[in-house]
C-alpha cells in the first residue's frame, strides 16, 4: 500500500490510471462508481453528482488515448483567450510591483526585533495573501493552456508573471511560493520548463533551457529539481530527447555551478548508462568526484555488488585522502561486502578510513560501535585520536594560529562543490570525545585546562564538555545527565543540527556503558574531581560575581551536578561542604540562590 505522504509524478500517475482502467470492464467501472458513491457523506452528495455529470459531458470530447484531462477551455483557433489572459497577468504584475514599492510597515510586527508576531493573529490578515492567491490562480490557468500544446504562449505568460515572486518590499515581505497551499504549485512551475524546452529550437535549447532551469531552481522554487522531474510532470514525451541529451552533456560540462554538475551526472546516466558513468568517473572523477556515487547508485539498481566493491576500491585509491565523499564510498563498500557475505575484508580498517575522510563525531561513534569488545573499541578510538592530534597540529601550522579553531568545518567553500566534496578539518571537540572514549581523562583535562570558564555556553565549549562527561562517569544522578546534555548540545556546531538529539543520546549512553564495563579507579576519580571542583568554582565566580544573570541557571545546574558526584566519591559531608561554600559565598544574589534551590 502506498504511503500517505508519497508523491507520485504526473506521468507515473496517469500511466498507472491507464493501466488500471485497461483491466476493467464497463460493469467493473459501474461498480467502482457505486462504491465511491456509497463513501460520500450526505452533505457532499450534491457535489459528487455534479462532478459525475461534468465528467460525463467532458468524456464525449476527450481523446481516450490522452491522459492530459484538462478541459477544452482554449480551442486552438481562439487565440484571443490567451491575449486576454496575458493582459490580465500584465495588469496584475504592475499592481503587485506598485504595492511592493509603496508598502507600509505591518503594525503587528516589530522590525527591530523580528519576534513580535501575535501567534493568535489570523494568517489571512497578511497584506499579500490575496495577491498570492491570485497569482496561484494565474499559474493554474497558464498550465492548462500549456498542456493543450500552446508552449510558446504559455511560456510567455509564465515569464510575465514570474517577476512578482522575485520582488520584496522594504520590510522583506512579498508573494511567496511557500505560502501557496495548492498541491499542484510545484507541477505548475515545473511545467514552465516543459514549455521552455518545447518552444526552443534544438540548437539553442541547452543554453536557454539551462538559464531558465537555474532561475526557477534558485529564485522561485528554491531547491534542486532534475531533468527527470521535468519529464515526469507531463504525460507526453519530451520531443527529441535522444538528440538533446548529447548537446546537453556538452553544454553542462563547461559549467561549474552545483546544479549544472548534478544535471550533468543525470544526463550521462540517461544517455550513456553505467558504461558512460564508468568512463566519465575514470576520466573526470578527480574534478567531479560525485560521478563515483552516480556510478555506484546505477550498479545498485541492478544489484551488481561485486562491481560496486571494485568501484569502491578504485575510488578509495584514486580520490584524495581528505575528501568526505570517501566516507560515503566506504559505507557503500561495507554494505556491498555484507550483501556478498564476504568476510575477508577488514571492516574496521574501512570504517577508520571513513572517519579519516570525514572526521566528525558521528563517524567517531560509528567507529566505537563497529567493535564488540571494550579493548577493541578503545584501540580503534586511539587510532582515531592519533589521527586527530596530527591533523590539528598540521592545521594550526597551516593557518598559523594558536587559539581556538573555527567550528566551521567546511574549509573549502567553492559553490560548485557538493557538501561531500568539500574538505573537512577535524574539530577540537571531536578530539576531546576521542580522548575520553579511549579513557584518557588526564590528557583531555590537560588540553582544556587553559580555556576560559566563560566559554561554557559556546560551540567551542570543550572545558564544559570534559567536566560534564567526567561528572557523568562519576555519578548516575539525573541532574548530571541534564547538565551533560547541555554541554554536548553546546559543543555540537551547526552541521549536527539535524541529528543533535540523537547524538546526545548516543554519547550519554556510550559513556554510561564505559563506566559499567570499566569503572574509573577511586584514586583517579578523586584526582580529576579536584580539578572539576576548581573549574566549577571559577565558573561561579566569573558568572555570579560579574552578574551574568542569563547564565545563573546553567551555573546552578553545574554546582548541583558536581555536588552529586562528590557525594558518590567522597561522601555526603564533602558534598554538603562544597554546596554550602558556594551558596554562602553569594548570600545577596537572590536570583542565583533561587536557581540553586530549584536545581
Amino acid at each position: 500500500m502506498r504511503g500517505e505522504t508519497e508523491l507520485i509524478s504526473t506521468k507515473s500517475y496517469w500511466k498507472y490510471i491507464d493501466n488500471l482502467l485497461s483491466q476493467y470492464t464497463l460493469s467493473d467501472l459501474q461498480q467502482i462508481i457505486k462504491f465511491l458513491a456509497e463513501e460520500v457523506a450526505p452533505r457532499d452528495r450534491s457535489n459528487f453528482l455534479d462532478k459525475i455529470s461534468i465528467l460525463s459531458t467532458k468524456s464525449q470530447n476527450i481523446d481516450n488515448n490522452s491522459s492530459d484531462n484538462s478541459s477544452d477551455k482554449y480551442p486552438k483557433e481562439n487565440i484571443d483567450v490567451f491575449e486576454k489572459l496575458l493582459d490580465k497577468i500584465s495588469a496584475f504584475k504592475e499592481d503587485v510591483l506598485d504595492q511592493l514599492e509603496n508598502a507600509s510597515p505591518d503594525e503587528r510586527y516589530d522590525y527591530s526585533y523580528r519576534n513580535n508576531y501575535d501567534d493568535d493573529e489570523d494568517d489571512e490578515s497578511d497584506c499579500y495573501s490575496e495577491l498570492t492567491n491570485n497569482a496561484q490562480e494565474f499559474l493554474s490557468e497558464i498550465t492548462i493552456y500549456g498542456k493543450k500544446g500552446f508552449y510558446t504562449e504559455a511560456r510567455k505568460a509564465y515569464e510575465e508573471l514570474f517577476p512578482v515572486f522575485r520582488k520584496q518590499d522594504d520590510y522583506g515581505r512579498g508573494l511567496q511560493i511557500s505560502a501557496m497551499e495548492n498541491d499542484y504549485i510545484k507541477e505548475y512551475l515545473l511545467f514552465y520548463l516543459v514549455c521552455v524546452y518545447e518552444s526552443t529550437p534544438l540548437n539553442e535549447r541547452s543554453n536557454i533551457f539551462h538559464d531558465c532551469f537555474l532561475i526557477l531552481t534558485n529564485n522561485i522554487l528554491c531547491r534542486y529539481y532534475s531533468l527527470t522531474d521535468v519529464m515526469e510532470v507531463t504525460t507526453k514525451e519530451l520531443s527529441n530527447v535522444d538528440e538533446f541529451l548529447p548537446l546537453w552533456i556538452d553544454f553542462l560540462k563547461t559549467k561549474k555551478d552545483i546544479y549544472s554538475l548534478r544535471w550533468l551526472r543525470e544526463a550521462i546516466e540517461m544517455k550513456l548508462g553505467i558504461e558512460g558513468l564508468e568512463k566519465w568517473s575514470i576520466n573526470h572523477g578527480k574534478d567531479i568526484p560525485m560521478l563515483y556515487i552516480s556510478w555506484i547508485e546505477s550498479l545498485k539498481k541492478e544489484n551488481r555488488y561485486s562491481d560496486i566493491v571494485n568501484v569502491c576500491n578504485h575510488a578509495l585509491e584514486f580520490l584524495p585522502s581528505n575528501l568526505p565523499l570517501k566516507a560515503n564510498i566506504c559505507d557503500e563498500l561495507i554494505l556491498s561486502t555484507q550483501q556478498l557475505k564476504n568476510n575477508s575484508i577488514n571492516l574496521s580498517k574501512i570504517r577508520l578510513e571513513a572517519f579519516m575522510s570525514k572526521p566528525t563525531i558521528t563517524r567517531l561513534l560509528d567507529l566505537w560501535e563497529s567493535e564488540n569488545e571494550l579493548a577493541n573499541k578503545q584501540k580503534i578510538i586511539q587510532n582515531a585520536t592519533s589521527f586527530l592530534t596530527k591533523e590539528l597540529v598540521k592545521l594550526k601550522k597551516k593557518i598559523n594560529v594558536d587559539t581556538t579553531l573555527d567550528n566551521d568545518i567546511f574549509t573549502d567553500s567553492k559553490e560548485h562543490l557538493e557538501p561531500e566534496e568539500r574538505k573537512i578539518h577535524p574539530s577540537e571537540e571531536t578530539l576531546i570525545h576521542a580522548l575520553l572514549l579511549s579513557n584518557k581523562y588526564t590528557e583531555a583535562i590537560k588540553t582544556v585546562d587553559p580555556l576560559s570558564t566563560l566559554g561554557w555556553s559556546s560551540s567551542s565549549s570543550r572545558q564544559a564538555l570534559v567536566i560534564g562527561i567526567f561528572l557523568r562517569t562519576a555519578s548516575s544522578d539525573n541532574s548530571i545527565i541534564s547538565f551533560l546534555q547541555d554541554c554536548i548540545r553546546n559543543s555540537l556546531c551547526y552541521e549536527y543540527n539535524s541529528e543533535r538529539d540523537e547524538i546526545c543520546k548516543k554519547l550519554i549512553s556510550t559513556y554510561t556503558k564505559i563506566l559499567s564495563l570499566k569503572p574509573i579507579p577511586t584514586t583517579e576519580l578523586q584526582k580529576h574531581l579536584c580539578w572539576v571542583k576548581k573549574k566549577i568554582i571559577e565558573r561561579v565566580d566569573e558568572v555570579v560575581g560579574n552578574k551574568h544573570r542569563g547564565a545563573y541557571e546553567r551555573v546552578a545546574l553545574a554546582v548541583t551536578a558536581c555536588s552529586d558526584a562528590i557525594k558518590n566519591i567522597d561522601g555526603d559531608m564533602a558534598a554538603y561542604k562544597f554546596y554550602e561554600s558556594i551558596r554562602n559565598k553569594y548570600p545577596r544574589h537572590t536570583a542565583f540562590q533561587k536557581e540553586l534551590k530549584r536545581c
